[in-house]
């Protein structure tokens, strides 16, 4: 401290510094450095490689609440290099004490696909092996978050993942810390806006002209397909099919025009197969080029009978 008594510090600064000897003759202070082939500052990087490790390995954040539960979260830790059985862990009430002894990465996956809800989510977790993470480790490579749905009993809920990997640097293990937290909001609402489309709707896009981006999910055979592409790329595919022969720029005038006020329209299209169907657009900011179109799957009666694509072509001419 400031009055130089002893603290709990001294014997972390005597190890870090062990091999660094000072001496002084009365005139002059001579400072020896006798790890011959490690300068002070590789000392220096070392203690806070240590400093870093330990805040990793102390980062977890544990709510107590049940996995169903908003605010339900938890961790897990294991050494992925000597594929140990869990380090330690929070709040993980799931995990039966029986298999707590010998519970490893693996055990982990496989007692978790057990409560998985779908092949989709079982598809998440195949890849996340311990070789896998190991590589991704060695190349630099991020994990990304990934959110599984699990049933258990007559409870639904879903959970984020994240993952986060550090070497050990006393002893050049790779370590891996899991987080986990509820997420079955997120995933409520991606389910509800499935349900519309399934049930509805044909199609909903999110088109942003500025950007040049649209985000476009569809109802195909019973299954809803999500895509994110170039909003003039799809303008170039679909337009030649509904009859538009004009360019993006001078059809987005004319669909701004016919929002008015209001910021909304709708009009009829035509398959050549006899298919119709009604598009409803609404623009989300008022003068902004960002807009909202719902497909659906039949025409509504009571849409205006000029608002057909032919109408459409003969106002833009």
């Amino acid at each position: 401290g400031g009055d130089h008594a002893p603290s709990p510090k001294m014997q972390e600064v005597k190890a870090c510094y062990q091999n660094i000897g000072v001496s002084s003759d009365g005139l002059d202070v001579i400072v020896k450095n006798h790890a011959l082939f490690t300068d002070t500052s590789a000392l220096m990087e070392m203690r806070a490689h240590r400093s870093a490790f330990d805040h990793f390995m102390n980062a977890g954040v544990a709510s107590g609440k049940k996995a169903y539960d908003p605010d339900y979260k938890s961790y897990l830790y294991w050494n992925l290099t000597k594929n140990s059985t869990l380090i330690k862990d929070e709040n993980n009430y799931f995990i039966p004490e029986a298999m707590r002894d010998n519970y490893t990465l693996d055990s982990h996956r496989m007692l978790l696909s057990t409560m998985m809800e779908t092949e989709k989510d079982l598809r998440k977790l195949k890849d996340i092996t311990r070789e896998f993470l190991l590589q991704a480790f060695a190349e630099g490579r991020e994990i990304l978050p990934f959110t599984i749905s699990y049933h258990v009993g007559d409870v639904w809920f879903s959970v984020r993942a994240k993952l986060a990997m550090m070497e050990n640097p006393d002893t050049g293990d790779v370590y891996l810390r899991i987080q986990n937290e509820n997420d079955t909001k997120s995933v409520a609402y991606e389910r509800l806006v499935d349900a519309a489309l399934s049930t509805f709707y044909r199609a909903l896009l999110y088109v942003n002209v500025a950007e040049d981006a649209l985000l476009y999910a569809e109802c195909e055979n019973g299954r809803v397909k999500k895509k994110e592409m170039k909003f003039s790329e799809f303008f170039a595919d679909y337009g030649p099919r509904l009859g538009i022969d004009v360019d993006i720029k001078t059809w987005m005038k004319f669909v701004e025009s016919r929002c008015g006020e209001n910021g909304s329209s709708s009009f009829v299209y035509h398959f050549d197969d006899g298919l119709e169907k009604r598009v409803d657009i609404k623009r989300l900011y008022k003068n902004g080029q960002i807009y909202l179109a719902v497909v659906s799957n039949r025409k509504n009666e009571s849409a205006d009978k000029d608002l057909t694509v032919d109408g459409f072509m003969s106002d833009v001419k």
